[in-house]
């Protein structure tokens, strides 16, 4: 059943989740004021959500930050900073029971030297490290990587070479565990490209020679291991692995997702016109959870049923029930997609603002089908849980 919350004093405000921390949800505001924003800076204070109490406390940051990483199991998250014009990086460790932080801090010459950096990733893994990767790519995908060990308050370069041509560079840092059986069994995930899809299919259609240098990966590497041999200044290449994922020139990831427990990835064959579905998960590994004859631009795998976003005339998209082959409802041009379940499907469209949306829901338990006007606001959705800031 949908549960919905709605939360006001937050009209035309712009909120990101950051992920859940017992019953908080853990999210970022940017700052009112349009002339105090940095073009880097894009955060200033928190919002913890009592999802049971549906109450509000704000915790304000005491730097602004560049980036952060999302919420970890212990309660903590991780953000970062620049200071002295860009020359020092300031890595943050935020715990929230109790709530107090700590601080480390890297001379960026040591990581990237005078290159300019395009886009950072940060990955807490728990509370004693912390993965912080930046580009200086025009592509965007990881060429730097920092090992931030606080308990040893120390930072460690990371060797990306990984040993293969046509590998560019990570894409995506994850983090599983066995929760079952070994539940101090933990993995490092990393997803290797850079590059959208579609890209890829161009390439391969055309038969042009760029595609041998378009390779994906996904690389599992024990966690506990993975941190030994960084810190032994090994390279990414000369680790142990569990290759879970090579795609080649026909093959691409479409996309990826995951949870504590698990990857889950989505895989187009062009060669054999296919898109698969794949999971994988310290205990079981790797396992296909769906196969569909066809290159899907946009597949839904929820509870078992595979749904498909398909693009209509005029901008329209309609969500198609493929186990069945019945369109479930036809979105409007305007109108984006924020969750689907086997019971609900929750839609909405940007006002001119930026900041507001326009939220509805539709009920695909009845029939007809009818689109139904929840409100105005910002909307987030969490396992089954749809809060509404206004």
């Amino acid at each position: 059943m949908l549960h919905i919350l709605r939360v006001t004093g937050f009209h035309d405000t712009a909120i990101f989740f950051l992920g859940k921390h017992g019953d908080e949800n853990v999210y970022y505001v940017e700052v009112d004021d349009p002339d105090e924003i940095d073009a880097r800076i894009i955060m200033k204070k928190l919002l913890l959500h009592n999802t049971r109490s549906n109450t509000i406390h704000t915790y304000p940051l005491h730097y602004p930050a560049n980036d952060f990483s999302g919420m970890i199991s212990s309660g903590a998250l991780y953000y970062c900073r620049y200071s002295q014009k860009d020359t020092f990086l300031h890595i943050h460790r935020l715990n929230f029971s109790p709530i107090h932080s700590s601080e480390i801090i890297v001379p960026l010459a040591d990581m990237t030297g005078d290159a300019t950096i395009n886009r950072t990733e940060m990955k807490g893994i728990d509370e004693r490290y912390c993965l912080f990767g930046c580009s200086t790519s025009e592509t965007f995908e990881t060429t730097h990587l920092l090992l931030i060990d606080f308990k040893e308050e120390a930072y460690y370069n990371m060797m990306l070479n990984l040993g293969l041509e046509g590998v560019p560079g990570i894409e995506r840092i994850f983090k599983i565990k066995d929760s079952s059986i070994h539940p101090h069994h933990e993995q490092i995930i990393l997803i290797t490209g850079g590059f959208h899809w579609t890209e890829k299919y161009e390439v391969w259609k055309n038969k042009n020679s760029a595609l041998d240098i378009l390779t994906e990966q996904v690389m599992a590497f024990e966690k506990e291991s993975f941190f030994r041999n960084i810190k032994a200044g090994r390279s990414l290449e000369a680790l142990d692995k569990i290759l879970i994922e090579h795609c080649n020139s026909q093959k691409s990831i479409i996309s990826y997702d995951y949870n504590e427990a698990e990857l889950i990835y989505t895989v187009a064959d062009f060669d054999k016109n296919k898109t698969s579905g794949m999971k994988y998960n310290v205990h079981s590994g790797l396992q296909k959870v769906f196969e569909y004859e066809s290159t899907l631009s946009e597949p839904l795998y929820i509870n078992s049923q595979l749904f498909s976003v398909e693009t209509l005339d005029h901008g329209r998209r309609a969500i198609l029930d493929l186990n069945t082959n019945k369109i479930v409802v036809i979105l409007a041009s305007d109108e984006n997609l924020l969750a689907i379940d086997e019971h609900n499907l929750i839609t909405f469209k940007w006002l001119n603002s930026g900041c507001q949306q326009l939220i509805y829901l539709y009920d695909l338990t009845e029939e007809p089908l009818e689109q139904k006007f929840l409100g105005i606001g910002y909307s987030h959705y969490y396992d089954k849980q749809l809060t509404i800031f206004s």
